[in-house]
């Protein structure tokens, strides 16, 4: 939401993540890495089965809907966003891919609302910096 200069207060977030976070009509694309659904990581799955498939999908839907930015939750899987994103992330963890801004993040239950609001507005300045 600061991405867009849009209220960041608890109130407001909580409202987009219930109405707009990943909806269908909504703004936001939230896909997973793992082809295999789980409803958590200590479910014994086979994460990787699929997984080149998984990311040249992920790749080629970027490519055609050529989103303003992407954000790539989890550090753990650093290697396999590097196929996405078809760079290795240096230590500032953003890369510029086309008209895509690409930030590699820690997962978002170990990071405060300051570190989001901060990353929104650090995209948004790379974006408007490449208009």
């Amino acid at each position: 939401m600061s991405y867009q200069g849009r209220r960041t207060d608890s109130e407001s977030l909580r409202n987009y993540q219930r109405d707009e976070w990943g909806t269908l009509d909504g703004e936001t694309c939230v896909i997973e890495l793992s082809a295999l659904a789980a409803r958590n990581l200590g479910i014994p799955r086979k994460r990787d089965w699929y997984r080149k498939e998984r990311i040249e999908e992920i790749r080629q839907r970027m490519d055609f809907h050529k989103p303003k930015f992407a954000v790539m939750y989890s550090k753990k899987q650093r290697e396999h966003w590097s196929a996405i994103a078809e760079h290795t992330f240096s230590s500032d963890n953003i890369w510029k891919r086309g008209p895509t801004n690409i930030a590699l993040t820690r997962h978002p239950v170990r990071s405060p609302n300051d570190y989001w609001i901060g990353l929104g507005k650090r995209l948004r300045q790379m974006s408007q910096s490449h208009n």
